[in-house]
């Protein structure tokens, strides 16, 4: 599950609040094993928004800006994750220039696995690379 960071429609606070109540008394480690939660940094209610975030999710003209790879497509990720077992650890969000992808791509940025965070760790910030999640 993912919720963008700017939503203003619905809080981020109720969709953390609802994974640690599915977590309970487990670790965070075996939530891993059937549930991710991904926290969009400048995303708002699903799609647009300051942030790096086109993950391939509406299918529209966005997503055919990224490529249908686990790393950089939700679905891809799901998908993956279903067929193969292996589990993504981040997925990438792109900012496209003016959210246009015949524009090219502004930024990206990785989008962590909840309770990890983005932090950057230097270079260009503008490279998912600069990016760990930590």
């Amino acid at each position: 599950m993912y919720h963008g960071q700017q939503d203003k429609q619905i809080t981020t606070f109720n969709t953390q609040r609802f994974y640690e109540h599915l977590r309970g008394d487990r670790t965070y480690e075996e939530m891993n094993d059937w549930v991710r939660y991904l926290r969009i940094s400048g995303m708002n209610h699903c799609n647009s928004g300051p942030g790096a975030w086109v993950l391939g999710q509406d299918g529209g003209a966005t997503a055919a800006g990224v490529p249908f790879e686990k790393e950089r497509n939700v679905l891809s990720a799901v998908v993956e994750w279903v067929e193969t077992g292996v589990t993504p650890e981040y997925v990438e969000g792109t900012k496209f220039v003016n959210d246009t992808v015949g524009l090219g791509a502004e930024f990206a940025r990785r989008h962590c696995r909840y309770p990890m965070r983005n932090v950057y760790v230097g270079g260009d910030r503008r490279d998912a690379m600069s990016w760990e999640c930590i």
